[in-house]
């Protein structure tokens, strides 16, 4: 993934989109790298499929990108320990109410950034069985309710995407991470984001899920 930037600000140039907005892009990402090197590559990951996932989906592209980018930018002010952890014995309670933090560390930064980035980023967990932050500031100034459904969708799209890049990967933090098959992991995805079967079944049947 070293060419990672340069794919995705690739991508953001082909939507032409503003190059302040993509310095600030590159600024977020080079924090994550500095950061915590394994989720700057999830990270790059999820944006660049979020990117295809918007086309063939009919959203907004350029939200997905970013969103898909930047997701987890919260774990940047996440303390190092508790991103270093490696086994289960480690993971303790402490860590966990830590972790769970990020998608609010994230909403935070990117609210002046870009608001609709930041209210799909603070709800990405919050598809899934224990599902987190349980309770969301109200919507940021200038983001009208009637587009609440496609953040909503547009979530829960990073939310199976980011999922289905830790399937790909052992974290070593949960007694249950296993590495899967192409077969096993539509089954546990299935499984774990119920509410996104369509569009898991979309990205499967378009190549972006494999």
């Amino acid at each position: 993934m070293a060419d990672c930037p340069k794919e995705i600000i690739a991508c953001a140039r082909e939507l032409r989109i503003p190059e302040a907005t993509i310095n600030s892009l590159g600024k977020f990402l080079a924090l994550i790298e500095e950061k915590d090197p394994k989720t700057y590559v999830g990270s790059c990951k999820v944006g660049l499929m979020a990117k295809q996932a918007g086309e063939v989906l009919g959203l907004k592209v350029d939200e997905l990108l970013f969103a898909g980018s930047l997701h987890d930018i919260g774990k940047t002010l996440i303390r190092q320990e508790v991103l270093n952890v490696l086994t289960p014995e480690e993971w303790n309670r402490q860590c966990k109410k830590e972790m769970r933090q990020h998608p609010e560390f994230s909403y935070r930064l990117l609210r002046d950034f870009n608001p609709y980035v930041a209210e799909i980023s603070l709800r990405h967990h919050r598809h899934q069985k224990d599902a987190y932050p349980k309770k969301l500031p109200p919507l940021t100034p200038g983001i009208d309710k009637s587009e609440l459904p496609r953040i909503e969708e547009s979530s829960l799209v990073v939310s199976i995407l980011d999922c289905y890049d830790a399937y790909n990967r052992n974290n070593g933090r949960n007694k249950e991470d296993v590495m899967y098959s192409s077969e096993a992991r539509k089954e546990q995805l299935l499984k774990d984001r119920p509410a996104g079967k369509d569009i898991i079944e979309i990205l499967y049947n378009e190549r972006i899920l494999i």
